[in-house]
């Protein structure tokens, strides 16, 4: 068996044909635990997943607190060069979804407390659902 030698390197052959090699992760987000942009994201969507479960929409919040939450794994996938599971996320979805409805019921009989109370637990499960899934993306791409 005859083992060939090439007669360039294989960096120089990726250049050659215009491909660009692409690294799992951003250079930034290897270095930090929860760099800033990932946290930036799971912020902003736990900030507007939190106003729309104190606000009262009838019905319209539980689709709309959904859509946030999968408009979050999708954007923080994407800012991992990963292609988005939904293996890899049902449980945290389901889990964020009816720990947010049964804390949301029990608490609207509350007048203003109520309101307070979701917010702030909307915000801290779509908070601390992000920041794990991204330490779970470090992990897999290790």
């Amino acid at each position: 068996m005859e083992i060939k030698k090439f007669d360039k390197n294989p960096a120089e052959i990726v250049r050659s044909h215009n491909c660009e090699q692409s690294p799992t992760y951003p250079p930034n987000m290897e270095k930090k635990k929860f760099d800033k942009n990932p946290a930036k994201i799971v912020r902003s969507h736990a900030l507007w997943g939190s106003i729309v479960i104190a606000l009262p929409l009838f019905g319209l919040d539980w689709i709309v607190y959904c859509i946030n939450l999968w408009h979050m794994y999708a954007k923080l996938c994407k800012r991992a060069n990963r292609k988005m599971d939904v293996g890899s996320i049902i449980v945290g979805f389901i889990v964020n979804i009816v720990f947010a409805v049964v804390t949301d019921l029990a608490l609207s009989f509350i007048p203003a407390i109520g309101w307070l109370g979701a917010f702030i637990i909307a915000y801290l499960l779509i908070y601390f659902s992000g920041k794990s899934y991204i330490e779970m993306l470090k992990k897999i791409n290790k």
